[in-house]
């Protein structure tokens, strides 16, 4: 993987942004206390403030932007994408307007102007999904900027004008869209400026009207900041749900999953480094039948019953241990739970409570008596069955389709011998799940 498609690991990002907020609020807390002691360095402080008020608005922005960027493209399926050349090609695809609706969501929760879609099409440019205009200008031609053609190379591309600029009006960034290691499309945001020039020249004429007065001076600096950093943690943190949440379940998605792993099995410097770890996969059989009798909106809601099926059942018995846990859906109707400090023979006796427990849930006995639905699972340990944080979600996964080949609603635990299994006899369950979905 080149470096223009790699990601920060959004795990240890979070962990480090929280303690870093948590440091700058305790230093800004103090200011009040020591406003007496450097009353002859009033207009220093006053211009250290203004210019560490510009920073954090440049770096808030910034966020904003790429933030955004990465949770709208956690919104756009790109195996469809890939599909869609013509208008006609949307045609009898739900998904389509699906994912505008979910962009224009978006659009709406961030305060964003804009967020557009942008794919290659032969030689040109074309827009698939756009806000701003109501899908208006799908599959028209464009002629890229900058920042477009930049993200086109296969990079993340921002242009963020400095506060109080005047003469800029939209902060905006690109994404790269990626199929099979091609960077096929872009998926654009646009932000105006008016509310950080605003916040800025707001900011800077309070500071030269308080300039005279010291104790005056230091409550405004302390109140502005003390407001700056809590809104930019608010921010920080609903774009972070954002880009790590599954939108339909609430739970966490497969990008934060992975990163999930990677912090707990790969890095050799985390404290969960050397601590076991169980992977549970399961799959909800039968779930076609669900969508194509009732409808995806159904289909959505027993999605989330699921998820907080699965959520509650393992926090149950985290919380009684006091071990960390992490239910994930991955995608589909695929869910990962992870649970550490564990054992087989536990997570067996979880797993079989668990499976009871389903049949009997008051919530799923409508989807269980009129379409058959169940729970295929599949486990895997580190280290025992791997060290690898990938190879232990796919162990799982294989282990998985044992159990859904077996008949179905049971567990599955990885074995070594399984490796060829999955790839020959359970080809057929493969692609009948995919074809289902």
């Amino acid at each position: 993987m080149s470096s223009s498609q790699k990601e920060a690991n959004p795990w240890k990002a979070y962990q480090k942004g929280l303690k870093a907020q948590a440091l700058v609020s305790r230093a800004y807390m103090l200011v009040p206390l020591v406003a007496t002691l450097v009353l002859g360095l009033t207009v220093y402080f006053t211009m250290l403030g203004r210019n560490h008020m510009y920073d954090v608005l440049m770096a808030d922005a910034r966020s904003n932007v790429s933030a955004t960027c990465h949770a709208s493209r956690n919104l756009i399926d790109v195996e469809q994408l890939v599909t869609f050349n013509q208008p006609s090609d949307t045609k009898m695809q739900p998904d389509y307007e699906h994912t505008m609706v979910n962009l224009q969501n978006l659009c709406y929760s961030v305060g964003a102007d804009r967020i557009y879609v942008i794919k290659q099409v032969g030689t040109g440019y074309q827009i698939i999904w756009d806000t701003e205009h109501n899908n208006a200008l799908a599959f028209t031609e464009v002629t890229l900027d900058d920042v477009q053609r930049e993200a086109f190379t296969g990079t993340i591309s921002l242009y963020v004008h400095a506060p109080g600029d005047k003469n800029a009006d939209v902060n905006s960034g690109a994404l790269p869209l990626f199929y099979q290691g091609q960077n096929i499309a872009i998926v654009c945001v646009d932000f105006t400026t008016q509310s950080v020039n605003d916040a800025y020249n707001t900011t800077t004429i309070i500071m030269y009207l308080l300039i005279g007065s010291m104790t005056l001076m230091m409550i405004a600096l302390f109140v502005a900041s003390f407001l700056l950093i809590r809104q930019s943690q608010k921010n920080q943190q609903q774009l972070f749900d954002m880009a790590n949440s599954d939108i339909t379940t609430g739970l966490p998605n497969r990008r934060f999953l992975f990163s999930y792993l990677a912090e707990h099995i790969d890095d050799p410097l985390s404290p969960h480094h050397n601590s076991s770890l169980v992977a549970l996969f399961y799959d909800l059989d039968d779930f076609k039948a669900v969508n194509d009798s009732a409808g995806h909106e159904v289909g959505d809601q027993l999605l989330y019953t699921i998820g907080q099926f699965l959520s509650q059942s393992l926090n149950a018995v985290a919380l009684k241990s006091h071990r960390e846990c992490l239910t994930a859906r991955l995608g589909g109707d695929e869910f990962v739970q992870l649970l550490a400090d564990t054992d087989l023979a536990e997570v067996k006796e979880y797993i079989d409570k668990l499976l009871g427990d389903f049949l009997q849930a008051a919530q799923l006995q409508e989807f269980i008596d009129d379409y058959g639905v169940s729970l295929s699972v599949g486990i895997a340990a580190y280290p025992e069955h791997t060290a690898n944080a990938n190879d232990l979600v796919k162990y799982a996964d294989i282990a998985m389709y044992h159990s859904k080949s077996r008949g179905k609603h049971s567990y599955t635990i990885y074995q070594p011998s399984m490796g060829d299994y999955v790839e020959g006899v359970t080809l057929s369950v493969r692609e009948q799940k995919k074809n289902r979905l």
